[in-house]
């Protein structure tokens, strides 16, 4: 089931590991078919010229199924060793989700699992729709050494169409998946007494769009740090990406309109800034579009593509040429939840690692912030390492559980409402919070790190949200955490000054529950 195929060098393959990682290609021929646990819309086929495993709906797949083939996967060569699963997946006329669902509901399958102490253990990628011509990777940390075994799952779930998997691998890496830079033994974050002598910060996520009543506003509640990330340019579209995006990026004059609205966003970031100084509050300056934006597979061009890559370090020595260390500038934010689901040579924390070192060239003081991958989610610290640069802030977001964060969001609400907390469901309740966030917990006692939650939430639909803010802050005032919650005055679906009625969007007349478990984390900010 598991030949080898070929191995790589350091140099073709630097961020997956440092030294040499094996390739092996999993056999998906017809008669290898045969083993597998199928259903009944999948069948063996070629695409190409090459053995796929072919997925194929005529209509709507409306029951909300998984419908897939599992694949037995050897791990035995890459015990203890960090691996990845790579495939390429193909729909040339491209799939349709079932009218309706949202974004989560409906699309391509793909998730990995292995069983350790009688837990599963999961690892999977968002479903994708459209016309895909992809490679698609999930990276699967360090295997432990008595795993042997493990399951692939491929396929798709309410949708109609056809799609190819092929060119299915598994990668075996010998050291890191990720880039790491060289570290003394006993190495520790530093710090400047600017940030020693910073006092706790709690704030919000602020709407992008200038609007000086909303900051006076929010200063009136006492928050002392708004998190100003700006996104919107040439082809970003985070939602529904497609082929008018793939064209905007693709053009010759991509650039140049990049350039364009990255000249207004810094005009806005100026007003924010010199309001904010007034009023003593602090601003994180974040870049939410990187240049390139994403693949259809929500990778980030710029962690592929050398001339994104070149061009985000540019944008970030003229942000801080023309920000010029403004004293109201708490942080530099590099780039918002990385996305890289497959090797680079200038993986998600390298290519930060060289933009933080071109803006030192120019301002050597204002700290930045750096995130991890996969969506800057609190098991990526296990893979982050820190920077050896004076005050780099890391940098987690927090919607975990996502059924509970973001129920209703994407599409219609699920059939029986998530509350928090439920004694009946260990995702809901504080302890699993902890536990979720245990890996940045690791890496701050480890490393000495400064830890700042960028954004964090609960939609305000969802029963108990209050009890879930109050927890989440309980729990990052406990370890001495910045915070800024999702989001103030953005879209009313986050704003704590609505209730719980999705379908009314005007603030209610008295605080709601959540907005006073806010005002009241604010009562310890000093005035």
């Amino acid at each position: 089931m598991l030949k080898k195929f070929i191995a790589l060098t350091a140099i073709c393959f630097c961020s997956f590991t440092q030294t040499i990682a094996k390739i092996y290609d999993i056999d998906i021929s017809p008669e290898a078919f045969k083993n597998f646990k199928a259903t009944k819309y999948a069948s063996p086929d070629t695409h190409d010229g090459q053995n796929s495993i072919k997925f194929q709906a005529d209509e709507y797949l409306k029951d909300g199924a998984y419908q897939i083939v599992k694949i037995p996967i050897d791990l035995s060569k890459g015990k203890g060793k960090y691996m990845m699963i790579t495939m390429d997946v193909v729909s040339d006329s491209g799939l349709e989700r079932t009218p309706g669902k949202g974004m989560f509901d409906g699309g391509t399958k793909i998730f990995f699992t292995y069983v350790k102490d009688a837990q599963p253990i999961h690892f999977s990628t968002r479903p994708e729709v459209g016309k895909l011509k992809n490679e698609f990777g999930i990276m699967l940390d360090i295997i432990p050494e008595d795993i042997l075994q493990g399951e692939l799952s491929i396929g798709f779930f309410n949708v109609k169409g056809t799609v190819h998997f092929k060119n299915i691998r598994l990668h075996v890496g010998k050291s890191a998946s990720y880039w790491t830079p060289k570290l003394p033994p006993d190495f520790k974050c530093e710090y400047s007494d600017r940030l020693k002598n910073c006092p706790l910060m709690r704030g919000a996520m602020f709407a992008t769009k200038y609007n000086e009543k909303d900051l006076e506003d929010f200063r009136k509640w006492n928050g002392n740090l708004i998190r100003v990330s700006v996104g919107g340019s040439p082809g970003d579209n985070r939602f529904t990406y497609g082929e008018k995006e793939e064209a905007i990026i693709n053009a010759p004059d991509y650039f140049e309109r990049y350039d364009e609205w990255l000249d207004r966003q810094i005009e806005t970031w100026k007003l924010f800034l010199d309001k904010c100084q007034k009023l003593g509050i602090k601003v994180v300056v974040g870049l939410h579009s990187t240049p390139g934006f994403r693949y259809k597979n929500k990778d980030m061009r710029i962690f592929f593509e050398d001339r994104y890559a070149d061009k985000f370090i540019k944008v970030w020595k003229k942000i801080a040429q023309e920000l010029n260390g403004h004293p109201a500038i708490w942080c530099y934010d590099l780039c918002n939840e990385p996305i890289q689901s497959r090797p680079s040579k200038r993986d998600y924390l390298k290519l930060q690692y060289q933009a933080a070192r071109a803006i030192r060239t120019i301002d050597p003081d204002t700290p930045i912030s750096v995130e991890a991958v996969n969506w800057d989610n609190p098991e990526a610290f296990k893979y982050l390492a820190p920077l050896p640069l004076k005050d780099i802030i890391y940098q987690v977001h927090m919607y975990y559980p996502g059924h509970l964060t973001h129920q209703g969001v994407f599409g219609g609400m699920p059939p029986k409402v998530v509350f928090y907390p439920n004694p009946k469901s260990k995702t809901l309740m504080k302890q699993s919070l902890i536990d979720c966030l245990q890996p940045v917990r690791d890496f701050q006692q480890k490393w000495g790190a400064r830890i700042y939650v960028g954004e964090f939430s609960c939609i305000r639909w969802s029963p108990g949200n209050e009890n879930y803010f109050k927890d989440c802050i309980d729990i990052f005032e406990s370890y001495g955490w910045d915070w800024t919650y999702h989001a103030f005055r953005e879209w009313n679906g986050w704003s704590v000054e609505h209730g719980p009625d999705r379908n009314d969007n005007k603030p209610t007349a008295e605080p709601t529950p959540a907005k006073k478990v806010i005002l009241e984390a604010f009562k310890r900010n000093k005035p």
